[in-house]
């Protein structure tokens, strides 16, 4: 856990803003977090082009109590489970948690889709375990 949440005024944290002010090192205001299984990683300054398969898409980050972004849909492969701004709510970017929330709507169709998805894939390299929970055949995968 990392405690980079904006302070109770909407300010940048604490933490971040003593970290911005190294101009020498540093040429943005800017941060990624890359969540992974072997831990993660904090990038300031900008983001390491080598822990992204695919082009970047930058979105605004909406400093509050938390910060958060508002995402404009989710895909499960080529599957739509939500589209349109407003769909998933406000999602909240924390380096503390590995939990993911969807509204109770997404929710079910996430479960129904991935059902779908695997059956229709191959199992997609993973077992289902109890109702909305698959565990991977490969925990390296």
């Amino acid at each position: 856990i990392m405690g980079l949440a904006p302070t109770d005024e909407g300010r940048q944290a604490q933490v971040l803003r003593d970290l911005f002010r190294d101009n020498e090192h540093l040429d943005a205001d800017v941060f990624s977090i890359c969540l992974a299984t072997w831990g993660g990683a904090l990038t300031l300054g900008g983001y390491n082009a080598s822990y992204h398969l695919a082009e970047i898409t930058w979105v605004d980050l909406v400093p509050s109590v938390y910060y958060y972004v508002e995402p404009q849909g989710l895909w499960l492969g080529d599957l739509p489970v939500s589209l349109g701004p407003g769909s998933l709510g406000d999602t909240i970017v924390d380096s503390g948690t590995t939990m993911t929330l969807f509204p109770p709507a997404v929710h079910s169709t996430l479960l129904t889709d991935m059902g779908t998805y695997c059956q229709t894939h191959g199992g997609c390299g993973a077992t289902q375990d109890g109702e909305g929970c698959w565990r991977l055949n490969d925990p390296k995968a």
